[in-house]
């Protein structure tokens, strides 16, 4: 998957604050690329898109929690990255990963490399900025939550780098 070309800690204490999960919805014309509940925090977090090739159309983050699924921290960007990666808390072997940043903030979804174990684990880790998602991958989170296995729900064509 292409480079796509183009809040801050206060916001990601907030988003990782909530209520019960599995709320999350992309909204049309979003489409679902990763979801998963955080059970500790009674939180869903999701990662949509707009699938297709035009340049108009933007990746959405999306957290949730709340008594009506409201979202507290959504956004849309033009700066998404994925890439493949070893040594990431909680996933064994090689990770690929999709991350969308927010002003300097990068919001990153990792799962295993292997197609038959996506479903074991995933983690989503907040960066402070895109030089600690790239170079300085444990200096530089701001938070890190692991996700349930059974509510990991991955777009296998679309996820990673591809």
């Amino acid at each position: 998957m292409p480079v796509l070309a183009g809040r801050a800690a206060a916001c990601i204490l907030a988003a990782f604050i909530g209520a019960p999960a599995a709320w999350a919805d992309c909204v049309q014309p979003y489409e679902n690329l990763f979801t998963c509940d955080i059970p500790e925090r009674s939180a869903t977090v999701q990662f949509c898109r707009i699938f297709g090739d035009n340049p108009e159309d933007l990746p959405e983050y999306r957290y949730s929690y709340g008594d009506n699924g409201t979202a507290e921290l959504v956004f849309t960007t033009r700066q998404a990255t994925s890439t493949a990666v070893s040594g990431v808390w909680g996933i064994p072997g090689t990770a690929i990963t999709t991350a969308y940043v927010n002003g300097q903030t990068v919001y990153a979804a990792f799962v295993p490399f292997d197609e038959h174990e996506y479903r074991r684990s995933a983690v989503v880790l907040v960066y402070k900025d895109m030089d600690s998602y790239v170079n300085e991958r444990e200096k530089g989170i701001l938070a890190r939550r692991s996700c349930y296995p059974p509510s990991i729900v991955v777009n296998q064509e679309w996820f990673g780098p591809g």
